[in-house]
């Protein structure tokens, strides 16, 4: 069938920018489809490139199907099986995604705010793919899982550290204006870190990864950079509304970090029982001596 090119100049911008907006703001619905009709809008802006976001746009659309891709190739979740069963078909899967990820990658000048929205977008994806491919790590509570992919671990930490170096490059004036989009970003990206970070610290003894930021950290900048906005706004008189729901994103953000650590503290605790245990075991075996004397084996108290 043929497609019809779109009526009116208006047209393909709702036709991509909607289902954008869709999927970024309704909770508990999959990424939308990326159809023959979106990529002919997106054809057409790009032929006409009306407004100087037009390119803008349509980039944002292409990155927004490449998360559908990914998305759809690998859930890993506890609603669906993943399509990739063995781990050597998860790591080639991982290593298409990435190489054609990579092609779409923006360019590194961050001259304007899209610029760097683009960059968080991407880095954002990167994330989501290395993520989706060690969620069936995230969920074992031991140490003693063999299928692990290292790699892939690497990777994700050093999209993180890319997220945020990118993130908190921007200035402030910046975060009084950014999209709902880059902070619902910025709020994955700590959560990715978060499960990342519990993750090689289960596998410590078995990986030899240089971590480089923690959860604290990330927040703390952000509530840095979030008020040095809220010194502006005040110096600029501008409406206490926005102070209130940037002091809303701190409270948010603290949230995370509090979460982080008290799941981090379940890891210990697990931890230091589990050795506790074992170091008890160790001191229940003894040996007879003579004389009817007995003594413990390697008590290490």
């Amino acid at each position: 069938m043929t497609m019809l090119p779109p009526r009116t100049n208006g047209e393909p911008t709702s036709g991509v920018f909607i289902p954008l907006v869709s999927a970024t703001c309704v909770k508990d619905m999959d990424s939308l489809r990326y159809t023959s009709y979106t990529e002919e809008c997106c054809r057409v802006l790009e032929e006409l490139q009306e407004y100087p976001t037009d390119m803008y746009l349509v980039q944002l659309a292409r990155l927004n199907r490449m998360a559908y891709r990914i998305i759809q190739t690998l859930p890993f979740d506890a609603y669906s099986s993943p399509h990739m069963a063995s781990s050597g078909s998860v790591q080639t899967c991982v290593e298409a995604l990435g190489t054609e990820l990579k092609r779409m990658k923006p360019s590194s000048a961050q001259d304007r705010i899209q610029d760097s929205i683009l960059a968080l977008q991407y880095y954002s994806l990167e994330l989501l793919l290395y993520e989706s491919a060690l969620e069936d790590d995230f969920s074992k509570s031991d140490r003693n899982s063999t299928g692990v992919h290292y790699d892939i671990l690497d990777s994700s930490l050093t999209s993180a550290k890319a997220f945020f170096s990118t993130f908190f490059s921007l200035a402030p004036q910046y975060f009084l204006y950014l999209p709902y989009l880059v902070y619902q970003q910025y709020y994955h990206a700590v959560e990715s870190l978060s499960k990342l970070l519990l993750l090689a610290w289960k596998e410590r003894d078995q990986i030899n990864i240089r971590i480089t930021m923690d959860v604290p950290t990330t927040v703390n900048m952000f509530i840095a950079k979030v008020k040095e906005a809220v010194q502006l706004l005040k110096h600029e008189g501008l409406s206490l509304c926005a102070e209130e729901i940037l002091y809303q994103l701190i409270a948010r953000v603290r949230a995370f970090e509090e979460l982080h650590e008290a799941r981090l503290a379940d890891l210990q605790t697990y931890d230091i029982d589990r050795n506790a245990a074992s170091r008890n075991s160790i001191r229940d075996v003894t040996f007879s001596l003579p004389h009817g004397m007995s003594w413990q084996f390697l008590d290490s108290e």
